[in-house]
């Protein structure tokens, strides 16, 4: 078996037990301090092996990662997924201080692209999620009231029929709606103070 084979199907056998369901940060954590050898020995003997054996590692992490996601979406456990995305950093950072430390910069360099393409992944989904209309009318999409809004729509909307309805609609229409808005600065107080009473009343 090649070093390559030997490291992806250790991969997957710790993506696919029951470990990563349970805690993933700790099956990434482990998984670089199991196979650390192989990835270094990799790299000493070819660069190109190196970056198809790196590439293949973040790839299946993160598309079993995805998948957990969606499964975590369907069981309606939404804020699971961002305390998930926190462990997943917490996970990396460690190891990043460890090899670090160690001056272990072929794991540092799988690190800080996993880490990337994590970022990127979390952006692109904050941008097909998003409550685009009351982002741009508060400036931040983590905004304390955005935030009120997206738990309104995955508790409430999200559950019956019409809700759903509702949200296909305003995915549909509402980032044009937003794009034409950016520039109207006077537009947003009204449209916050609108949603603030929304907000108020969804509360009670």
């Amino acid at each position: 078996m090649s070093l390559r084979n030997e490291i992806l199907q250790g991969l997957k056998s710790e993506l696919n037990s029951q470990g990563f369901l349970l805690s993933p940060d700790f099956t990434i954590k482990m998984f670089l301090i199991s196979y650390s050898e192989k990835i270094i020995e990799s790299k000493e003997n070819s660069h190109t092996e190196f970056i198809k054996i790196k590439n293949d590692i973040i790839e299946s992490f993160i598309n079993h990662i995805e998948s957990y996601k969606s499964f975590l979406k369907n069981q309606n456990h939404n804020h699971e997924i961002q305390k998930m995305n926190e462990k997943i950093f917490i996970a990396l950072d460690y190891n990043r201080q460890e090899n670090d430390h160690l001056k272990n910069d072929v794991l540092i360099e799988i690190i800080d692209s996993f880490k990337s393409k994590i970022n990127t992944k979390i952006r692109d989904n904050k941008q097909k999620t998003g409550c685009y209309i009351a982002t741009m009318a508060y400036g931040d999409y983590d905004h304390p009231q955005v935030l009120e809004l997206r738990k309104f729509r995955d508790d409430f909307l999200n559950k019956t029929i019409l809700g759903r309805n509702f949200i296909k609609l305003y995915y549909r229409y509402s980032p044009s709606l937003a794009e034409r808005l950016k520039n109207k600065q006077g537009i947003n107080p009204i449209i916050r103070k609108g949603l603030d009473l929304f907000i108020k009343t969804i509360r009670k």
